[in-house]
């Protein structure tokens, strides 16, 4: 068994004697010495805790070993801890992570657990999956594509050849498994976690596609006549995510102040093609935008059009949206398809030809990255438009939207030869002054 004791800086460079105990009377004003302990070499040397009390980690490190004993009897022994396939371990881990995780991601990990891991890896014992195996999958994943047999229309049997998967999916494949693993770890399915020692495909960072001004004039010829004209206006001229404009309440807008307050986010439910209302948006803390006149604008536009919807109903106790309170609503004043907005969105893109056919870089996410892209390229600082945005740090904003500022690098470059000139002039009135 191994404890070693951890100086703190501050005591390592005064020389200062170490106590056994570091809490209470004992222990220094600022000092964060603490002893380490390590399993023994059997055990691959791992990092168990770290202690303030020298008893308490000697009965702690003793603890860890007996575990870590236990363990590997049992594996000895043939015993199931340890030695289960990978799919039953894979379904303990989505039962644990339910309540923690998005139901989206949920989604997204099932969707590449069945398609692409399962088929490969779900028999296989979870111990016995090595680093080599998961690299030559990635490869395959990069290099084959992959056939499946389907029934057509007619009843017969086909088979079907996919296009082969970007490094950004494989990229998506390896996240999902690497979570795995090191959920497997903490819960002691396995000693070690092999996917440290995997790396995923490199994938680059693609450009946002924003819409140009010139772009936007040619779409907006064609808002008035769309279902969600004043959704997609509304979102241009305040950078809002799809699910937290369709998300908006009236009671957000605060017509004093001339603000909208973006606290919550519309999302997909999980296994159902259903909606509900997250009481938090993506960078889980609510923001402030303020409210153009054409923001405004679009808002009035909508109000106006739900008043002409309430009163087509045949009866007026159809309409649902005094109960939602929702800005965006259907044609029963109840929460949108999200969906739908996305392919009407395409379909006003398309038709306006600022889409061509089977584009997928101009989507209904493209008018948000318009609005970043035109307010940096308005001279706006980062600072305001990562608040604007909801970003989590202005390095967010700027590994986005860096192409956005035109002409950025030869001002930075510029910027030099202005100081130099500036500092060579000074120098010759200096001089000139002594003369």
């Amino acid at each position: 068994m191994a404890l070693f004791l951890k100086q703190c800086t501050r005591c390592k460079q005064l020389g200062l004697p170490r106590p056994k105990t570091l809490r209470g009377k004992d222990r220094r004003k600022s000092c964060t010495c603490r002893y380490e302990a390590y399993l023994p070499r059997k055990f691959a040397r791992k990092f168990v805790a770290s202690y303030y009390d020298l008893e308490e980690g000697r009965l702690g490190l003793a603890a860890a070993v007996k575990r870590a004993q236990e363990k590997a009897d049992a594996l000895e022994a043939g015993d199931i801890l340890g030695r289960e396939p990978l799919r039953v371990v894979v379904e303990k881990f989505f039962k644990s992570v339910e309540s923690t995780l998005e139901p989206g991601t949920i989604r997204a990990y099932r969707s590449l657990w069945t398609i692409h891991v399962e088929p490969q890896f779900g028999n296989a014992i979870l111990s016995d999956i090595r680093p080599t195996q998961v690299r030559a999958f990635y490869e395959r994943l990069l290099t084959v594509r992959r056939t499946t047999t389907c029934t057509n229309r007619k009843g017969e049997e086909e088979k079907r050849i996919h296009p082969l998967l970007s490094a950004n999916s494989v990229h998506h494949i390896h996240r999902f498994m690497s979570r795995v693993w090191s959920w497997a770890e903490a819960h002691e399915f396995i000693n070690s976690n092999i996917m440290r020692a995997v790396r995923g495909p490199r994938i680059a960072p693609s450009l946002a596609r924003a819409i140009t001004p010139q772009e936007f004039l040619a779409l907006s010829k064609l808002l008035d006549s769309s279902k969600f004209g004043p959704l997609f206006q509304f979102a241009i001229f305040t950078g809002l995510r799809r699910g937290e404009a369709c998300a908006l309440r009236w009671d957000d807008v605060d017509e004093d102040r001339v603000v909208v307050v973006v606290s919550k986010v519309a999302v997909i439910a999980k296994g159902e093609r259903a909606f509900y209302i997250r009481p938090y948006t993506k960078g889980k803390k609510p923001r402030e935008v303020p409210l153009s006149p054409e923001a405004l604008q679009a808002l009035k536009r909508q109000k106006i059009k739900q008043t002409e919807a309430m009163f087509a109903l045949p009866d007026r106790n159809l309409w649902q949206g005094e109960k939602s309170g929702l800005i965006f609503t259907d044609p029963v004043g109840d929460m949108l398809d999200l969906d739908d907005v996305s392919k009407e969105f395409s379909r006003v893109a398309t038709d306006s030809g600022i889409k061509p056919e089977g584009d997928r870089a101009v989507s209904l996410h493209s008018l948000r990255h318009s609005f970043a892209s035109f307010l940096l390229g308005s001279g706006a600082d980062v600072s305001t438009v990562q608040q604007l945005l909801g970003h989590a740090s202005a390095a967010t904003t700027m590994s986005i939207y860096s192409h956005s500022l035109p002409g950025a690098k030869a001002q930075a470059v510029g910027l030099v030869g202005d100081m130099l000139k500036t500092a060579k002039a000074r120098k010759t009135a200096e001089a000139n002054g002594r003369a």
